[in-house]
């Protein structure tokens, strides 16, 4: 609808434009003193038009940048509420999938500080934004290299996953993955 009205606006003042001219050239030309004070009459109201439909176009342009603002910021807000969940449900996921691939606590250990240190880089990597749950899980483990093959593998391939398991593995191979080692940062020494 605000498109209509723009359209409509820019018409109205196109048309009062050339009707301001169309006036204004026969005032010039006009004789008669009564016939010029008609159309400098004239002149001045389709001018008052033209300015008014000018400051309306100016306004609804305002409103409508404010309004595309306002929806900007709702969705940061919204993606910044969302962030945490994320993060938590992503950092739960892949601390699973270290705990599985991992034999000795160690090796656990190094890994989890490894993602605890890069996980964010991730999250907020814009194009990593958008990556689905499981696909987001899926190339982590294969950065911080995790053999993702031998922990399918060791999975019964016929058994369906659990219906609430919202982190079984429908993305693509871990090959076909971009690989994101640069997210990865290593740990900051505990300086105790």
């Amino acid at each position: 609808m605000a498109d209509r009205h723009s359209r409509m606006l820019l018409r109205l003042a196109e048309l009062s434009l050339e009707a301001a001219a169309d006036l204004h050239g026969r005032l010039l030309a006009a004789e008669a003193p009564a016939d010029a004070q008609g159309l400098g009459l004239a002149f001045e109201k389709v001018s008052r038009s033209l300015r008014q439909t000018l400051l309306l176009e100016a306004r609804l342009e305002t409103e409508r940048r404010a309004a595309e603002r306002e929806d900007e910021a709702r969705a940061a807000k919204a993606a910044a509420a969302r962030y945490p969940v994320r993060r938590a449900r992503v950092r739960g996921a892949v601390l699973d999938r270290i705990a599985e691939a991992c034999e000795r606590p160690e090796e656990a250990e190094e890994l989890a500080d490894t993602l605890e240190a890069s996980l964010d880089n991730y999250l907020l990597d814009p194009e990593l934004e958008a990556m689905p749950f499981d696909e987001l899980v899926d190339l982590l483990c294969h950065d911080l290299g995790l053999d993702l093959d031998d922990a399918e593998d060791d999975e019964d391939e016929d058994a369906p996953a659990p219906a609430n398991d919202t982190r079984t593995m429908n993305g693509p191979a871990p090959e076909a993955l971009a690989p994101g080692p640069d997210r990865l940062q290593a740990p900051v020494p505990d300086s105790s």
